[in-house]
């Protein structure tokens, strides 16, 4: 259920023996609704998917007895880590093996978990209008202080000068401001505008960010997804969320910079630049298949570590 502050929070039905995950979208009041109404069935586990400092709403959680998780997006960050561990019934989520090996210390109130709880793939591929381009999802809001743009226009420029027409990379995602207008220049002086595709615009200075259907049916159009996240680095000590739900969507990644996020899956669903270029030029014809092949094994290898430390984590909250 995506709850924002149009949703009914009586709308919802009495709950049934199924598992149900509510996204939130709505003020402080409404996520009071919620928990008042479903207090007696839920258990209390809360994902807070963005943790820099508690909050009002942080607190209230916490006062209510609920064991919340938080994403710290960085194993760098040891502050975050530190104000996170104040509380009682507390847990930081590493997105990957890499992330937690550096926070030995903090070992016993981490877990790892690799997808976002609300990304579903619906595995059915819509008809595209030229199904003979190869098309590359480019994730995440444009923001080149956390995205490298100039090497992703200088690897659009190598793909169209070597395969006229052939490629299509998809900006999937949030697009407003100076960086924005940024990336809307340096397409238009590289002559890429039927290369790198922006979200739709009533003009060039509109702000546009994706709703979640928009993306995901966005996502299911494409057959790779491309990483040049700024703070992706080689000893994994942060990567990109955005690929997390790209994976999820089963794209190979093709990582520009050559580091791959998830050592610890034997770089499956990986893709590097010479890879796409002998997929486009039919070199190696069962390289695609192979690739999405490995793509669904990771998806489906990530999210049976995901219920493996769910369960374990329900049963230690049923136990106390």
């Amino acid at each position: 259920f995506i709850i924002d502050d149009e949703f009914k929070i009586n709308s919802i039905e009495s709950p049934i023996s199924t598992n149900r995950i509510f996204w939130l979208k709505c003020d402080g009041r409404k996520q009071k609704q919620l928990i008042r109404k479903n207090i007696k069935h839920t258990l209390p586990l809360a994902f807070w998917t963005t943790f820099v400092k508690p909050s009002k709403q942080f607190n209230f959680w916490h006062e209510l007895g609920v064991t919340i998780y938080g994403f710290i997006h960085s194993s760098l960050l040891k502050a975050r880590y530190e104000r996170l561990f104040e509380y009682s019934n507390t847990k930081a989520v590493s997105f990957c093996q890499g992330m937690q090996n550096i926070l030995e210390e903090y070992d016993n109130k981490m877990i790892s978990f690799y997808l976002p709880p609300m990304s579903h793939s619906k595995g059915i591929k819509k008809e595209r209008l030229d199904a003979s381009k190869i098309r590359i999802a480019v994730p995440g809001k444009v923001d080149y202080h956390h995205r490298n743009y100039d090497l992703l226009v200088e690897f659009a420029i190598k793909a169209q000068t070597n395969y006229p027409n052939k490629f299509e990379f998809v900006i999937a995602g949030g697009f407003a401001g100076e960086d924005g207008e940024k990336l809307i220049n340096s397409i238009q002086s590289n002559a890429l505008e039927q290369t790198i595709l922006l979200p739709p615009m009533k003009s060039s200075n509109e702000s546009r960010f994706l709703e979640y259907t928009e993306l995901f049916d966005l996502l299911e159009s494409c057959d790779f997804a491309l990483e040049n996240s700024n703070s992706v680095f080689e000893d994994n000590t942060k990567i990109s969320g955005a690929i997390n739900l790209c994976i999820n969507f089963q794209l190979p990644i093709i990582y520009l910079k050559g580091f791959a996020m998830y050592k610890e899956f034997n770089d499956l669903a990986y893709v590097r630049p010479e890879d796409l270029f002998s997929i486009a030029s039919n070199n190696k014809p069962d390289l695609h298949k192979q690739l999405k092949t490995e793509a669904k094994l990771l998806k489906l290898l990530m999210e049976d570590e995901n219920r493996r430390c769910l369960l374990k984590e329900i049963s230690a909250c049923q136990k106390d």
